[in-house]
């Protein structure tokens, strides 16, 4: 079977949580607040309390939220949806 995951390229993520939507817009139960493994880099991987599995073969959408204060400045370069077999 395969598996479905996303990372973010970003510096900062420990400021940057990821909530996952249907088209509709309505939050998905276990999909939210999803956090990054590491701080920085590139490729670093996004985890929820569910597996992606579970959305398979829906149409979903990302909420990309951005917490910043004087220690934490989050910069988001890109979104990567990958799948392995």
């Amino acid at each position: 079977p395969s598996q479905t995951a996303i990372s973010l390229n970003a510096t900062d993520a420990k400021g940057i949580t990821v909530d996952i939507a249907t088209e509709q817009l309505q939050l998905i139960e276990g999909f939210q607040g999803g956090k990054c493994a590491a701080y920085d880099g590139l490729d670093t991987p996004v985890s929820w309390t569910n597996d992606l599995t579970q959305l398979a073969g829906k149409t979903v959408r990302l909420r990309i939220n951005f917490k910043r204060d004087d220690n934490c400045d989050p910069r988001l370069f890109a979104v990567n949806v990958d799948e392995a077999n």
